[in-house]
């Protein structure tokens, strides 16, 4: 079943999914940090009781709190008239996939600078080298789609590999 709505109403309609369930949700915030947490605790209860991601859902955590926040600080610049839209497809045993959208103008990513570069490398990019880190598969961790300030995370079990678009 597809779930759409504010998070604020869909928090109310959607408090026990089905366990095991696929699940498909799409919501949207208000650009303030304070709902970081509820929107992240309110999402990951879903993802548990979906059990998609038995045992690695510390990892989608961190990178769905990231995304979101990244989303609201650098995209929509902490305006609260402007969304943060997020959608999860989960499935048993098929894995994740979370997209975190923001209003933000978006940006050229010809234009950031290489993350992973010594030079660049200080304490604030810590936490996306991480994710990528945690990714094997060379490449595929950092890939801004130039259009706007999207950013997916992925996970699936087959391949043990979360895939974040860290920009």
């Amino acid at each position: 079943m597809i779930w759409v709505g504010s998070f604020q109403s869909l928090r109310s309609a959607l408090r026990k999914p089905p366990s095991g369930a696929p699940l498909e949700v799409h919501t949207w915030q208000r650009s303030e940090t304070g709902l970081i947490s509820p929107l992240a605790d309110w999402l990951m209860s879903l993802i548990a009781r979906s059990r998609c991601v038995r045992g690695k859902e510390e990892f989608v955590e961190l990178a769905l709190r990231e995304a979101v926040s990244n989303a609201m600080l650098h995209g929509n610049r902490m305006d609260a008239r402007k969304l943060v839209h997020v959608r999860c497809c989960c499935e048993s045993t098929k894995g994740v996939f979370i997209a975190v959208r923001d209003q933000g103008s978006g940006f050229d990513p010809n234009n950031v600078p290489n993350p992973l570069a010594v030079e660049n490398l200080d304490a604030s990019s810590a936490l996306c080298n991480a994710i990528v880190a945690f990714c094997p598969l060379e490449g595929a961790c950092l890939a801004p789609n130039g259009v706007d300030d999207a950013q997916a995370l992925t996970y699936t079990p087959v391949t043990h590999s979360l895939v974040s678009t860290c920009m």
